[in-house]
């Protein structure tokens, strides 16, 4: 039996229907036996670019959606990408170029290897673009992990059999090695990853993608569609799939940025960071962090967020009086405070701690200052002291994490 004919109820629309896919099929071979006819290298441009093309390689001449998905790729600037069939490697180069750190791709074709290795060169981006020869992700070393994973998956679905290196840039027998694609995607992901898949809702197969998402427990979403032109119109989309576990990934992106607005930064977070080593203890606890200075509690205003899971607050001390600043604090509900010494206009931070600990007593303050003498904030009250470290925000909340491990000892 044929791919085509296995219709539920073997009902006469629904035959027409797969009649219709198989003509859609066919048309995908008659541009990619158009291309197979190009046996000398040639030029091509992609958003602007130009780019080799070499025989046998997947060209973005004939096929459209290689720049379609170039210029519309949601890149997250700095983001480390790994990209699975290059092709020429316009894909690749053109977010190396638009900002990403790194990108690695890989290709099963060495026709497509040579092509995008050519093209790096080319566009002079050695040190931000790799290409290796591979089967998906078998030409992965230990421990590489990615921001984005994308495909510009071979949405045609045929029926088991041998095909070209070529043929697989179109085509996947059985849609097996896009499902090994999605299920093995996670274990190459870093925290709060993603996986991009370029694909066809006209010529490819949507419900398998959700059936293979589901089952690796990927939620999955669209997040670009255009239309366009092969033998027939077709449509091309862009699906995103993230982890499910990840699902508050955009409510802590979006806190980090209302508290620094807040605080009156303008910087805007477009990537979320990964919370520090060793912080677990601090996921879900309420932590206050007051300091008179704005620069100060911007710098630890993502790490705190992602490390408590949005339980963090912060308490810029301008004017306020130790009663006023007290209170202030308290409305927020802390578990625990970290709390500055040299605050705005000579107010010290353990005078304060002695304020709100005699009112609340069971309320935990730490000592959280640049000036090493944690004296005057235990006589205060306070369980312990951390030097604040105003460069690099991370390793502080860890010493603050082992701080808390140690008093539920």
């Amino acid at each position: 039996m044929s791919i085509y004919d296995q219709m539920p109820n073997g009902k006469e629309h629904e035959t027409k229907k797969a009649l219709e896919y198989k003509d859609y099929v066919e048309g995908t071979r008659k541009v990619l036996e158009d291309s197979k006819k190009e046996e000398e290298p040639y030029t091509v441009t992609v958003c602007g670019r130009e780019f080799k093309v070499l025989p046998n390689v997947f060209s973005p001449k004939y096929f459209f959606d290689t720049e379609l998905f170039a210029e519309n790729f949601p890149l997250v600037e700095g983001e480390e990408i790994l990209e699975i069939g290059p092709g020429t490697g316009a894909i690749s180069i053109t977010e190396a170029l638009r900002g990403a750190e790194k990108v690695l791709a890989i290709d099963i074709n060495p026709a497509a290897v040579a092509n995008t290795r050519a093209n790096i060169e080319k566009h002079k981006l050695n040190e931000k673009v790799e290409v290796r020869q591979g089967d998906l992700y078998d030409a992965l070393k230990e421990g590489e992990k990615f921001d984005t994973i994308f495909w510009n998956t071979p949405f045609g679905l045929i029926e088991e059999g041998e095909i070209s290196d070529l043929e697989k840039a179109v085509y996947d027998p059985d849609y097996k090695a896009t499902e090994r694609f999605i299920k093995e995607a996670k274990s190459h992901l870093k925290e709060n990853g993603r996986v991009l898949i370029g694909f066809s809702t006209t010529l490819g197969k949507l419900e398998l993608i959700h059936k293979f998402c589901e089952e690796s427990n990927l939620e999955l979403r669209l997040i670009f569609e255009a239309k366009s032109q092969e033998v027939h119109p077709v449509k091309f989309e862009i699906f995103e799939a993230k982890p499910k576990e990840n699902n508050n990934h955009g409510i802590l992106l979006n806190k980090i940025n209302e508290a620094m607005k807040e605080l009156g930064s303008k910087s805007k977070w477009l990537k979320l960071k990964e919370a520090p080593d060793g912080t677990e203890i601090l996921k879900g606890k309420r932590i206050v962090m007051v300091d008179d200075l704005r620069n100060i509690l911007t710098s630890y205003v993502p790490d705190l967020i992602v490390s408590t899971n949005d339980h963090a607050g912060f308490v810029l001390h301008e004017q306020q009086s130790i009663e006023e600043l007290a209170e202030q604090i308290i409305e927020k509900a802390p578990e625990v405070i970290l709390m500055d010494r040299k605050l705005a206009n000579g107010i010290n931070g353990a005078d304060v701690t002695r304020s709100i600990l005699q009112k609340y007593p069971k309320t935990k303050v730490v000592g959280f200052s640049s000036e090493g003498d944690a004296t005057d904030f235990l006589k205060a009250g306070a369980v312990g002291f951390v030097k604040k470290d105003t460069w690099e925000a991370a390793g502080s909340i860890k010493q603050i994490a082992e701080l808390l491990k140690s008093l539920e000892k």
